[in-house]
């Protein structure tokens, strides 16, 4: 164990690992430190820099899952690799992975969400939306196509009724959707996500938490728009008028 702290340190504190995007290192200590099994993302075009990295942290790296480029996306301005890399913390993984991957369905989907390390509420409110039933599509298309889902229209809720948003969501991946913003499985894993990231790289959280917080500030302007219009709460959005006497 000592040994292995020693190694990941070396690489934590390297100019190599500088070299990789804030995000991606994000996504690679969460695999490194064993808090999730495996994640997609960016990597390094160097393959010195990969063989360094994944030879001192203990995991296995597979290139050609996506380009390479960066993409920032609407209305989270979050970062997305557009093709990147496969980070699995054992060969073990790897296999599932790839057998996962070349099967197609539910039973699919439901292991790649497992072996992402999401909470499987979410993985089932991801695969199955449920926010529909709850939701008219007036108030869906005022949260935007792009935030279509439970947790951002629950979000906007919680502005209306003029609460806090949980700030464990701030360690949010990029490719991450929880079922709710009251998502208990969500809120204890992203802690733990939290304290692993800002010990080990203090810049890989601002980068995370950043995009992460311009998107709260979007949904809370959505929430700004739609009280101009009569919504005053989260039980309003969900009846999708405004009851007037």
């Amino acid at each position: 164990m000592l040994g292995r702290r020693r190694s990941h340190q070396l690489v934590y504190s390297s100019a190599a690992w500088r070299s990789i995007h804030p995000l991606d290192r994000a996504h690679i200590i969460l695999v490194a430190e064993h808090l999730k099994p495996m994640a997609y993302c960016g990597f390094s075009d160097l393959r010195d820099v990969r063989e360094f990295v994944s030879k001192g942290l203990g995991i296995v790296v597979l290139q050609g899952v996506g380009p390479t480029s960066w993409q920032r996306s609407g209305l989270d301005r979050l970062v997305f690799p557009s093709l990147g890399y496969l980070v699995c913390n054992s060969p073990k993984i790897l296999k599932a992975m790839t057998a996962a991957r070349l099967s197609q369905g539910a039973m699919s989907m439901r292991l790649q969400g497992r072996l992402l390390g999401y909470p499987r509420c979410c993985v089932e409110e991801y695969m199955q939306p449920t926010y529909e039933k709850e939701f008219t599509i007036e108030v869906i298309k005022s949260v935007t196509d792009r935030w279509a889902f439970r947790f951002a229209l629950e979000a906007v809720g919680l502005f209306l009724d003029g609460k806090s948003f949980p700030s464990e969501f701030y360690y949010r991946m990029p490719s991450q959707t929880p079922c709710s913003v009251s998502c208990r499985p969500s809120l204890k894993l992203l802690s733990r996500w939290a304290a692993v990231i800002e010990k080990y790289d203090p810049e890989a959280a601002e980068a995370l938490t950043d995009g992460n917080k311009y998107m709260a500030v979007q949904l809370q302007a959505v929430a700004e728009k739609l009280r101009k219009r009569g919504f005053t709460s989260s039980a309003q959005l969900r009846r999708g008028y405004v009851h007037r006497t």
